[in-house]
């Protein structure tokens, strides 16, 4: 094969990943959107399930969707970007919140794990990945990942980590948690006013770029003396997050809308 055929092949495998990416296709679909025999596609798809790129969903016709290796790949990426945007981010943000403490956690299949944090006046910290794993449901990271993420992964979560074993060491009962969520997705945001320590919490989704929920960005300072507004909080941090979303390529983050009038009026 000469090399302009290679880099044509490469390029017609790199189209066709990016399809599948979008959403699973047929062989037959594939074959006409790329303009490729279904014998020639044939062989492209099987050297693509045998390295783990693609795989083979049921039915006939069976749809092809992202394999392990590519699902892998892209999670490293996701958080490649969040680590970048990170380091540049946190420290500034911050020296603006000056006393309160900033942090980034993601969701693994473990569970949810911070990925860096901002103490005042200290160095930004990664943590390891053999650190605790945050609490399920006892801060607003959960809470940001709870209310945004898609319901099936909800169910997932919900049945990784029972309400009834690890719930109630945080809420009361089932229903001031079920009322949490809905108010943050209403409000587009997480917030926790009344915690045991005398702490004010928010937590903000950051989203990928197909609407995956990627990260939860918090903030956490005391109440007394109040040196902000949550409201002042929240702005600060939606410019951030459109930083993000203008720095990190294709990743956008999500929703900046306003809060509602009473959240606007409201202080900690």
């Amino acid at each position: 094969m000469s090399r302009g055929n290679q880099v044509h092949s490469i390029m017609t495998v790199g189209l066709l990943l990016e399809l599948v990416a979008k959403r699973p296709r047929t062989a037959s679909e594939l074959c006409l959107l790329l303009d490729i025999q279904p014998a020639t596609m044939h062989n492209i798809l099987r050297s693509l399930r045998d390295c783990g790129l693609l795989e083979r969903g049921p039915g006939r016709p069976a749809p092809h969707f992202p394999g392990p290796l590519m699902t892998n790949a892209a999670a490293e990426r996701s958080r490649w970007l969040l680590e970048a945007w990170g380091h540049r981010a946190l420290p500034p943000l911050q020296r603006c919140l000056r006393a309160a403490q900033s942090s980034l956690a993601i969701r693994t299949p473990q569970g949810f794990r911070l990925l860096m944090r901002q103490e005042p006046h200290k160095m930004l910290e990664c943590p390891h990945d053999d650190e605790p794993l945050l609490h399920p449901y006892a801060s607003t990271h959960a809470l940001v990942f709870a209310a945004f993420m898609p319901p099936t992964q909800l169910w997932e979560l919900w049945q990784q980590f029972p309400f009834e074993q690890h719930g109630l060491s945080a809420w009361p009962s089932e229903n001031p948690y079920l009322d949490a969520l809905s108010l943050s997705r209403r409000r587009g945001y997480a917030a926790l006013t009344e915690t045991p320590d005398a702490w004010l919490d928010i937590a903000l989704p950051i989203y990928g770029p197909s609407g995956q929920l990627l990260a939860s960005l918090a903030v956490r300072w005391k109440k007394e003396p109040v040196a902000f507004s949550l409201p002042a909080a929240l702005t600060l941090l939606r410019q951030w997050l459109d930083d993000y979303r203008i720095r990190a390529e294709r990743p956008w983050v999500g929703p900046t809308s306003t809060p509602p009038s009473e959240d606007r009026e409201q202080t900690p």
